[in-house]
């Protein structure tokens, strides 16, 4: 996923004050359009539709989302590191 391109959708989001389902915008307002990464962010949970056409972030599940993310790369260097080790071992 474009980390960059992930973080200006999200600025965009809190820019124009979208963070809440009150204050939910169309895609179009937010200028994002219907990108796949807007498409990703939808699926995550982490934009929620609020109804019609309108869409507002949550912050808390981008938290919950940015959290997984490092878990999965702490997992991917553990897993790294262990295979190291008993490449190390064997020799």
């Amino acid at each position: 996923m474009g980390i960059i391109e992930q973080k200006k959708i999200i600025c965009k989001f809190r820019e124009k004050g979208a963070c809440y389902v009150d204050f939910a915008k169309s895609l179009d307002e937010l200028q994002v359009g219907n990108s796949l990464i807007v498409k990703r962010l939808i699926k995550k949970r982490v934009i929620v539709n609020a109804g019609g056409e309108t869409y507002f972030l949550d912050e808390r599940e981008l938290m919950n989302f940015r959290l997984n993310r490092v878990k999965w790369g702490m997992s991917a260097l553990f897993l790294i590191l262990i295979i190291i080790f008993i490449y190390l071992m064997k020799k």
